[in-house]
């Protein structure tokens, strides 16, 4: 699924010509683009967060405390579709 850009002739020609040049290659001109993959994204539920110019660390504290047992949540929802191994 990774795109070979050796085939591409600009590609080419700059990896024969370095390596001529060097002695080495280039691995970070072929490797470049990554392997293909699905991304999905899932969105939790709005947090409700009052403006404070000026928070406590405790409401940061508490605020990010709700955040992260919404990631779980979401997490624990999502986990039989993406890991049936260990749902």
């Amino acid at each position: 699924d990774q795109v070979d850009l050796s085939r591409v002739p600009v590609i080419g020609s700059l990896r024969e010509r370095w390596t001529r040049i060097f002695g080495t290659t280039l691995p970070m001109v072929t490797n470049i683009i990554p392997l293909k993959c699905d991304c999905t994204t899932h969105v939790g539920r709005p947090i409700p967060v009052e403006r404070d110019p000026d928070p406590s660390p405790e409401k940061v504290e508490a605020l990010l405390q709700i955040y992260m047992a919404e990631i779980q949540r979401i997490f624990d929802e999502n986990r039989p579709k993406y890991l049936p191994k260990h749902a």
